[in-house]
């Protein structure tokens, strides 16, 4: 374990950052949490020079802890550890300890993900049919470097290894 989630922050709706990211989620933006780690390996992050600056989207599952978490009206931050019992939940997964994996052997893509919203939309979406009906999906706000092509399309991009991709945001959005 290199990163370890500590806590959620919830993003004001009425911030210029929400109405930024509601803008790219076609107005489906329902709930935006800003996810706070700590290094469980200094210098894990490395420094801000190495990542790219745009922002990329990563659609994944979940076991409906977000439907519990959409409405926040305390806006109050919320601990890892509280946010959902679930132990197979890739949100909570993700969450907790960003894209843990092992490194894949050369020739394998690892984390898919896109700069394209509507991309991480559909992928959430394919990954979460037949799991559990839902009105909603995570999808995450994700920073990355050393960004590979992947074989599935123009948008899709993975990363080799745990340490090049950093979820930065939670968005809760309508299906």
């Amino acid at each position: 374990m290199t990163i370890q989630g500590v806590y959620l922050e919830p993003v004001a709706i009425l911030s210029d950052e929400f109405h930024d990211f509601e803008a790219r989620f076609q107005h489906k933006l329902v709930s935006l949490y800003e996810i706070n780690y700590a290094e469980v390996i200094q210098g894990y992050l490395g420094e801000a020079t190495e990542w790219d600056a745009t922002a990329y989207y990563h659609g994944t599952t979940h076991c409906g802890c977000i439907e519990q978490r959409i409405y926040n009206d305390g806006n109050a931050r919320i601990k890892v550890q509280d946010w959902c019992t679930n132990s197979y939940c890739s949100t909570k997964g993700i969450i907790a300890f960003g894209h843990l994996r092992t490194k894949l052997a050369i020739g394998m893509e690892g984390h898919f993900f896109s700069p394209l919203v509507a991309t991480a939309m559909d992928f959430a979406r394919d990954r979460s049919s037949g799991i559990r009906p839902s009105n909603f999906l995570s999808i995450f706000v994700c920073i990355a470097r050393r960004i590979r092509s992947s074989n599935k399309g123009p948008h899709f991009y993975y990363v080799q290894n745990n340490c090049e991709i950093l979820p930065v945001f939670l968005a809760i959005v309508r299906v």
